[in-house]
């Protein structure tokens, strides 16, 4: 799902995040020692941190992509955010180096080889343990309990304060660290062409028979009326297709329980078997794109945008994929739908959700403000909550990747769909303009309410099928957010020494083995592959893996 994640963090930064009131663990529990998570606890004002330390020089290095644009004069160095930090906080930042995400991480570790780290980073989970085991990094818990504003600490404490404990070890604190949204982030539901559904007399479906039913006629009975054998069932890449697996209580890359108090690989379980094997015959009847496996999904939403696609699976963020379709063509009506399972008495299917962390924002050793360092995260807290401008500018920017230093709010854009789903209800939108998104929460209601009144604009339509009142989020908070509905990863932090030694082939030969499978090799080399894991590899990770989950 490497693309939809990186539609997941575009739309984050485009539209904020909400935040909501902390959630607060017992205060004898022993895992909620200093530092503090309570947001009661303020940290020190911007004018007197920056009036008390002067003028400060950080250090840093940064992931930037190429389709990250600056104004004219402008540069990763000279940019509202870098302007925000010396007015408010007196902190210059100086970059070592930028990199596109792709290579970020290469980059990094030759860093990390040398010991030779900028003021602050981010790192990866596997950085960030070789950098604390190196005995790299600095001891953050005084700057954050004292310069941590209140805002931030509630951020940190909205997942349980879990993400707040992956960055202690032995009680002192040495990352702020970014907790996933994976509640929402990585669970995927369908989406269909209804206009294609209403013209072919098909009901929205509930179970995977009535999927492949709808892809047969999606695919051979002419949906768009062109007269031309040129539509495909289900649009696909390699990595979208987790919810039809999901619909067949199979589950892809995640560890799960066994029933017996251990966790087994589910990727090699039976299930995943019999999941394939369906996927193969839909391969062989045309219902998929034969090239699925080449295409990533930037050419299967020219595909869409063309009406060669009736359905797809994908996250709350696919509208985003879809707006150009409807852009072009008024009359395609897409609808989300939850996962369709085995039977209707299943459904919804259970969803597969990856939890555990996206990042940790670290210091060096040897930088000389620490409280510094934390004020960077202050100031994203702050802006990104309160001011919009630091989010898109006039022209469309996406200035928020500029920021030095980001910690979001995990699930935060269904927080933000609740409030307007409530604004509209009652017909009033101050309750928007309380807590710590006021500007952004706004601004997607006001999407959401020019839809409804007949908008054109595509973006307008975009926001609304994700933020409005039967968008995709009002389908994952309705389905989607209990336990009861969905399978939780449950082995999240860096990666175990055998991990680190035997997961790159084990992937791969996961990868090959599935992708041969749908596109027609015997089902048998399931089973083949299911003993080559074990023997190379699975099973040593398999007992690392438990040995984690019974310390938990």
């Amino acid at each position: 799902m490497k693309l939809n994640r990186t539609f997941v963090s575009v739309l984050v930064g485009v539209m904020a995040v909400v935040a909501v009131s902390a959630c607060s663990n017992d205060s004898s529990n022993e895992k909620n020692a200093s530092p503090s998570g309570s947001a009661s606890q303020a940290g020190s004002p911007a004018s007197s941190a920056a009036s008390a330390a002067g003028p400060i020089e950080l250090t840093s290095v940064k992931m930037l992509d190429p389709n990250v644009t600056f104004a004219d004069g402008e540069d990763i160095e000279n940019n509202i955010w870098t302007r925000a930090a010396k007015d408010e906080y007196g902190v210059t930042i100086t970059y070592k180096w930028t990199a596109p995400s792709a290579q970020y991480s290469e980059k990094v570790a030759l860093m990390l080889a040398t010991g030779d780290l900028p003021d602050f980073l981010q790192l990866d989970a596997t950085g960030y343990e070789q950098a604390l085991k190196a005995g790299l990094l600095a001891d953050l818990t005084d700057a954050y309990e004292k310069y941590a504003s209140p805002a931030l600490k509630e951020r940190m404490m909205l997942d349980g304060g879990d993400a707040l404990q992956a960055g202690m070890k032995d009680g002192k604190m040495y990352a702020v660290v970014q907790a996933n949204s994976w509640k929402t982030d990585s669970e995927q539901m369908l989406y269909i062409r209804k206009d294609w559904l209403d013209k072919l007399n098909l009901e929205a479906p509930k179970t995977i028979d009535d999927v492949m039913r709808i892809a047969e006629a999606f695919t051979k009975q002419d949906p768009d009326g062109n007269n031309a054998d040129d539509t495909i069932g289900l649009g696909m890449t390699l990595n979208n297709y987790f919810g039809f697996l999901n619909g067949n209580n199979a589950y892809r890359s995640i560890w799960m329980p066994d029933g017996s108090g251990n966790l087994v690989y589910s990727s090699i379980q039976p299930e995943m078997r019999d999941a394939l094997l369906k996927l193969q015959q839909m391969y062989k009847n045309g219902y998929i794109d034969p090239e699925f496996y080449t295409k990533g999904m930037d050419v299967v939403k020219t595909d869409i945008t063309n009406g060669k696609i009736g359905m797809i699976y994908d996250n709350y963020v696919a509208p985003l994929n879809l707006m150009d379709s409807w852009d072009k063509d008024k009359n395609a009506d897409w609808i989300v739908v939850p996962q369709p399972a085995l039977t209707e008495a299943e459904y919804p299917a259970k969803s597969e959700v990856k939890n555990g962390f996206s990042y940790y924002l670290v210091a060096s050793k040897n930088i000389k403000n620490p409280e510094a360092f934390i004020n960077m995260i202050n100031l994203f807290v702050d802006k990104q909550s309160n001011d919009s401008s630091y989010v898109t500018d006039s022209e469309g920017r996406m200035v928020h990747n500029y920021a030095p230093a980001n910690i979001s709010t995990p699930d935060g854009n269904l927080y933000n769909q609740r409030l307007i789903a409530k604004a509209i209800e009652s017909g009033d939108p101050e309750g928007l303009l309380t807590g710590s998104n006021t500007a952004q929460a706004k601004q997607n209601y006001e999407n959401v309410i020019r839809l409804q009144e007949g908008s054109t604009d595509k973006t307008d339509w975009g926001l609304g099928k994700i933020f409005g009142p039967e968008s995709s989020l009002s389908v994952l908070d309705q389905y989607y957010f209990t336990p009861a509905h969905y399978v939780k990863n449950e082995f999240y932090g860096a990666p175990t020494p055998a991990m680190v030694k035997y997961s790159a082939t084990l992937n791969d030969l996961e990868d090959q083995t599935f992708t041969k499978i749908i596109t027609g090799t015997s089902i048998d080399s399931f089973d083949k592959f299911v003993d080559n894991w074990h023997s190379l590899g699975g099973d040593e990770i398999t007992k690392e893996v438990n040995a984690f989950y019974q310390s938990r």
